[in-house]
Order: C-alpha cells, then sequence, then structure tokens
C-alpha cells in the first residue's frame, strides 16, 4: 500500500506543476484582460481568491487520487476482518487506476481550458468562422455571380 500511494503521489506532483503552469498563464492573462481591455481596477482581493480556489482545487485533486489508490486495500481489510468480499480485487485495481487518471485527466482538461480561454481574450482571438460560400462579388459592379 505504501508503494502505490507514494507512486500516486508522485503522479500528483507532476499535476502540481502543471497545473500551476496553467495558473500562471490564466491569472496572468486574466489581470492583463481585465485592467487593459476591460478598465477594471487591480484587485489583490479577487488575485488571492482566484490562486487560493486554484489551490484548494489541487488538494482536492490530490486526495480524490488518494482515495482511489487506497480503495482495493480498504476492500482486502474488509476481507481479512469480516469474511466478506464486497468486490473483486482486480475490478477494484482497474477501478483505482480508472480512477487516479480520469482525475488527473479532469484537473489539465479543466484548467488548461480556462488558460487557453484565457490566451484566446488576450490575444484577441474570435472563435468567428469565415463561411465559405459559392458567391462571387464583382467589387466594380458589387452584382453577385453564381460561380460554377
Amino acid at each position: 500500500m505504501g508503494q502505490a500511494l507514494l507512486q500516486t503521489l508522485q503522479v500528483v506532483g507532476w499535476l502540481g506543476i502543471v497545473l500551476a503552469i496553467f495558473l500562471v498563464i490564466n491569472t496572468t492573462c486574466g489581470v492583463i484582460y481585465n485592467t487593459n481591455k476591460n478598465g477594471e481596477d487591480f484587485s489583490w482581493k479577487t488575485l488571492f481568491r482566484g490562486i487560493r480556489n486554484a489551490v484548494v482545487f489541487y488538494i482536492g485533486e490530490g486526495l480524490l487520487a488518494i482515495a482511489c489508490t487506497i480503495l482495493p486495500f480498504i476492500n482486502t481489510m474488509v476481507t481479512d476482518t469480516f469474511g466478506i468480499q464486497i468486490f473483486g480485487e482486480q475490478a477494484l485495481n482497474n477501478l483505482s487506476t480508472v480512477g487516479v487518471i480520469g482525475t488527473i485527466a479532469y484537473a489539465v482538461i479543466s484548467q488548461g481550458t480556462k488558460a487557453f480561454k484565457a490566451l484566446k481574450n488576450i490575444l484577441g482571438v474570435s472563435a468567428n468562422l469565415e463561411q465559405i460560400t459559392w458567391e462571387v462579388v464583382d467589387p466594380e459592379t458589387e452584382e453577385e455571380q453564381l460561380s460554377i
């Protein structure tokens, strides 16, 4: 159990590095966008509230990953104590693996999406797509003609 927890904590540590990078991107771009483009005043309180929320999110994700790692060991303790097997060992090992990977994937996708959205806002990239039609407009006569 100790080895499994250490491996999970190592993965969660790497997750913390990735989330810290996304936090810096999101916070920096958000501050620049809100102060320059939206004309809002800079607020330390808002900045620290955002950092606090990111830290709480990271701690919650880490605890959820640890809980998923402990599940097979709890099942073994219940089986040894009461003689009743709640779930199969392989099923809980798979559930544990999926839980840890799912938790990490959710965290990276969630925070990465926020960071890329902040970058998109600050760079002024629009999500509007240009529509391609079969109409040709002659700039001199400004008449629409159907192209073949």
